[in-house]
């Protein structure tokens, strides 16, 4: 009895391993997104050592400014999204696995990194 239960525990998938294969199929079904709030998502990632979602964007149109300006507002941008991730129910089991989601944004127009942050699960819960 004990062989059958290490034997079926066996054939289920660890969460980290979940959190990669779901990002990784996310990506390559829906990346790039279209624009979508001055934003294309172009893929999703997930750090197993750190257990961190990563969305990888390129912003455009009025968003494609000074990465300066993002650093005088981060606070209100942190802000938003806390409550993006907070509200996304997919991310919820997540969540309460101690995930974190960090965001990197680039300007469309140069490459260049216009912002980087990392909402921790704990700013969640």
């Amino acid at each position: 009895m004990a062989f059958a239960v290490l034997g079926l525990s066996a054939c289920f998938e660890k969460m980290e391993d979940r959190a990669a294969r779901e990002a990784q199929e996310f990506t390559e079904k829906n990346c790039p997104t279209p624009p979508r709030d001055n934003a294309i998502l172009d893929s999703l990632t997930f750090d197993k050592n750190t257990l961190t979602f990563c969305h990888h964007q390129k912003l455009v149109g009025p968003a494609d400014i000074d990465a300066a300006i993002f650093e005088s507002k981060r606070r209100q941008i942190h802000e938003g999204l806390v409550r993006e991730v907070k509200g996304n129910l997919n991310y919820k089991i997540y969540i309460e696995e101690g995930y974190h989601f960090a965001f990197h944004s680039r300007s469309a127009s140069t490459g260049n990194i216009l912002y980087v942050d990392t909402v921790k699960n704990q700013e969640c819960l």
